[in-house]
């Protein structure tokens, strides 16, 4: 296995193609993105990445443990000992994107401004945060595609942190006759820091 510091000197030798890699061929772009996740995986396997951003200003990149726990410490040591690189930003984790995105999955578009849920209460253990997310064109068939999409699309709106630390149950479903109770998923991060408040 390959330490932070080993891929940090990788990444330092051979960032320069990644600053253009969405401005190359499709070839030439897996080419580059097959080795970097190479030299990731060295380092921890089951970590990814993305990269991108406006071509004028720094580069970001962002680390990610897809959500699983485990592997948050990983991503927190490889970024903290990230070394200053000319045109790059470092980042841990998947952050929220702000307004206006949306998300494909499998052909699925998620779209957080048709997207909404309803808290659920557990009496046993209060504290716990449980969501029931309602999403247009659900189907039983196809669920694990709307679940992946989902969590994605919730990565983008609150953070892939908050998504995995805050999250502790979530069920989806098609949107119901009765809208009542059923908000905004918008309003989810509001949400969720209202529950950890009322159990602090």
């Amino acid at each position: 296995m390959k330490t932070a510091e080993e891929f940090w000197d990788w990444f330092r030798m051979n960032h320069h193609p990644y600053l253009f890699v969405n401005e190359v061929e499709n070839a030439e772009r897996e080419r580059l993105f097959d080795l970097f996740i190479e030299q990731l995986h060295a380092y921890c396997e089951g970590l990814y990445f993305e990269m991108g951003g406006n071509p004028k200003e720094d580069q970001e990149l962002i680390i990610s443990a897809e959500g699983i726990e485990k592997r948050f410490h990983k991503v927190e040591e490889l970024v903290d000992k990230a070394p200053v690189i000319p045109g790059w930003k470092v980042i841990a984790f998947k952050q929220p994107k702000g307004e206006g995105f949306k998300t494909e999955y499998n052909g699925i578009v998620f779209d957080p401004e048709n997207i909404y849920f309803m808290p659920l209460e557990n009496s046993k253990e209060p504290q716990l945060i449980g969501i029931k997310v309602f999403v247009a064109g659900f189907e039983e068939e196809t669920k694990n595609d709307f679940i992946a999409g989902t969590y994605l699309m919730l990565d983008g709106l609150i953070g892939e942190k908050s998504v995995t630390l805050d999250i502790d149950y979530l069920d989806i479903k098609g949107m119901p006759e009765n809208e009542e109770g059923i908000v905004g998923i918008k309003q989810l991060a509001a949400y969720i820091m209202w529950k950890k408040s009322q159990h602090s």
